[in-house]
C-alpha cells in the first residue's frame, strides 16, 4: 500500500516530522554508548573485563552504530514519521515502524495523558498481532518487547500506536482531529473501542 496515493501527498494530508532536539538526544545517547562498548572491547585485557560485559559489548556496539547514525541522518536530512492520507497512516518511526497501515485496518486514533502528565496520540489498529506479524522477525520482538514495556510504565495507556509527543507540532486533540480526517467517508466506521479516557 503507498500511504501517499498514486500521486504522492495531497493538500490537507497530515505530514509529521521527529523531532530534531529528540534526535540530537537520540545521536548522543548512540555514539555515546558506542564509544562505551568500543572503549570496553578495546580494553578489555587491561582492565580483565570478562563474560557478560564483554559480550554485552560485543552486542550493542551494533546497535548502538545503527542508532547514532540513523538519528544524525534523521537531523541532516529529515523524513517524515508519520503522514496520514486518504490510503492509510505510514507510520515511521525507526527500529519502532509499522508501515503502512490501511485506514481499514485502524479503528481509532485517541488521546492519552500520559502518566497523567503527558498527552500522546495514539493510533488505535484493528489487530495489532496482525500488523506486528508483517515485520521482519527483528522489528516482530522489538515492537512486542516495546508494547511490553509500554503496557507495563503505564498500565491505563491504551495497547495501540503511540505517534512520539516530539512529532507533534500541535496539540493532541488538534493532531487526533487532523489524522480523523483523512480517513475516507466511504469507509465503513471502524469496530466499536473501548474507551480509553484520555
Amino acid at each position: 500500500m503507498d500511504c501517499m496515493g498514486a500521486d504522492g501527498l495531497e493538500e490537507g494530508d497530515v505530514v509529521l516530522y521527529p523531532s530534531p532536539g529528540r534526535l540530537a538526544v537520540q545521536a548522543l545517547v548512540g555514539f555515546g554508548l558506542l564509544a562505551l562498548a568500543l572503549l570496553i572491547i578495546v580494553d578489555a585485557f587491561a582492565w580483565e573485563v570478562r563474560g557478560k560485559f564483554l559480550f554485552f559489548s560485543y552486542l550493542s556496539a551494533p546497535f548502538t552504530a545503527y542508532l547514532g547514525v540513523k538519528s544524525l541522518l534523521g537531523i541532516i536530512a529529515p523524513s517524515p514519521s508519520l503522514v496520514a492520507s486518504r490510503a492509510g497512516i505510514y507510520h515511521n518511526t525507526g527500529l519502532g515502524s509499522y508501515g503502512a497501515i490501511p485506514w481499514a485496518e485502524v479503528c481509532d486514533v485517541v488521546c492519552h495523558r500520559f502518566k497523567g502528565v503527558r498527552e500522546q496520540v495514539y493510533i488505535v489498529p484493528v489487530n495489532s498481532d496482525l500488523l506486528i506479524a508483517r515485520q521482519p522477525w527483528f522489528r516482530r520482538v522489538l515492537l512486542h518487547t516495546l508494547a511490553f514495556l509500554a503496557t507495563n510504565s503505564d498500565r491505563d495507556a491504551p495497547s495501540a500506536i503511540c505517534i512520539d509527543w516530539g512529532d507533534m507540532s500541535d496539540t493532541a486533540e488538534a493532531t487526533r482531529r487532523r489524522i480523523l480526517e483523512r480517513r475516507p467517508a466511504a469507509l465503513p466506521p471502524p469496530p466499536e473501542t473501548e474507551d480509553w479516557g484520555g
